[in-house]
């Protein structure tokens, strides 16, 4: 039985540890922070619960605790902050990056050895994800890019909390990453119960994983061992490397300067005229409503069409939350067509907030 001193009401699945700790926990969410000791839960802040920093990534680092990035009310955050033990509260650092790094679901490792953090992977809010990894140098004060890590992030994963290397599990597949060696290990199997699974985290001292379900509107616990967890086939893989061989870089500067000289000779078309170009066989591979969009999307270039706009196309008698996700569905349809027929790599159709109110969406064609 754990006992709590203060009259603070507790629900299991609401904390998490602190990495590389063994008795600190932070509330998901953010703001209280408990000590286990004596097996008894205290509080050791003067903070309130803010729910405002879910799935950041917390870590012990020079006897102090700190956090990276986490979402709530609708945002995400990209910043580090710290616990000071003396005034028990938390307090904001310089560690902001020159980068847009607004992610949530982020998997983090931080080396003490290297006293460096290490950030990758995530979703922004409006479900893009990303493959990237960076790193924060706590000596020089500086974010950099430092990887891309190739053929994770293709569906949605749940984070494993406090493992001694960062853990994320999907489908029947379980991922250990190895950031300071650029490298991964996948775990398959059929026997692991990982269907459900909303978190996850992990007990140093006992080597045991608690998973948590919500099942049938009710949270259900279970826990395994790490020798019984981690079984099937194993399979080595490495980052994609952020860096060239010297051949290849000689010929990629090479390259370069032709591109350059025929760029300044033919004058580059945007992405607008490549798209009405090719509008025909567009519209012929989009469906009626994906068509009807991208039709208003067109008559108000250059200027960015709200959502609601957008969303007053549709039926009236669909519910709200039946058009947000209709048109948000479509966005991506219309998105992959525009890359395929005008070869590209990089998203046309993309959504931004409007300048004058950060609340309204909308949508637009990139130059």
């Amino acid at each position: 039985m754990i006992e709590v001193n203060s009259n603070l009401k507790l629900e299991y699945d609401s904390f998490c540890f602190v990495t590389g700790s063994e008795n600190l926990l932070i509330y998901d969410g953010g703001g209280k922070v408990l000590a286990y000791q004596n097996d008894s839960l205290n509080i050791l802040d003067v903070s309130h619960y803010w729910r405002s920093s879910y799935n950041s990534f917390n870590f012990f680092r020079k006897k102090n605790i700190y956090s990276y990035g986490g979402y709530g009310y609708f945002s995400t955050r990209n910043n580090i902050i710290s616990f000071d033990f003396n005034s028990k509260e938390w307090h904001n650092t310089n560690a902001k990056p020159s980068i847009n790094l607004n992610r949530k679901d982020v998997i983090g490792h931080y080396s003490m050895k290297k006293d460096q953090l290490f950030i990758g992977l995530g979703w922004d809010d409006y479900d893009n994800k990303y493959s990237d990894a960076h790193v924060f140098d706590f000596k020089s004060n500086k974010w950099t890019k430092y990887a891309e890590i190739e053929n994770v992030n293709d569906q949605p994963y749940v984070v494993i909390n406090n493992y001694t290397s960062p853990m994320i599990i999907k489908a029947n597949e379980i991922i250990i990453f190895d950031f300071l060696n650029k490298k991964y290990i996948s775990y398959y199997s059929d026997l692991n119960n990982l269907v459900g699974i909303i978190k996850g985290h992990y007990n140093r001292k006992t080597k045991e994983f608690i998973f948590s379900r919500q099942i049938d509107g009710k949270l259900d616990f279970h826990t395994i061992s790490e020798s019984q967890f981690l079984i099937g086939e194993k399979k080595l893989d490495s980052f994609k490397k952020n860096y060239f061989p010297h051949i290849l870089l000689l010929l990629f500067f090479a390259s370069a300067s032709i591109f350059i000289v025929l760029l300044f000779r033919k004058k580059k078309q945007s992405n607008f005229k490549k798209v009405m170009v090719n509008i025909l066989k567009i519209e012929s591979s989009l469906s009626e409503l994906d068509s009807l969009f991208l039709n208003k999307i067109i008559q108000e270039y250059p200027k960015a069409v709200k959502y609601s706009i957008l969303m007053d196309l549709l039926d009236d008698n669909l519910a709200y939350e039946t058009k947000v996700k209709k048109v948000f569905n479509s966005k991506s349809s219309i998105n992959s067509i525009l890359k395929m027929y005008i070869s590209s790599n990089q998203d046309i159709l993309q959504i931004k907030r409007n300048p004058s109110d950060s609340r309204i969406k909308e949508f637009y064609i990139t130059r």
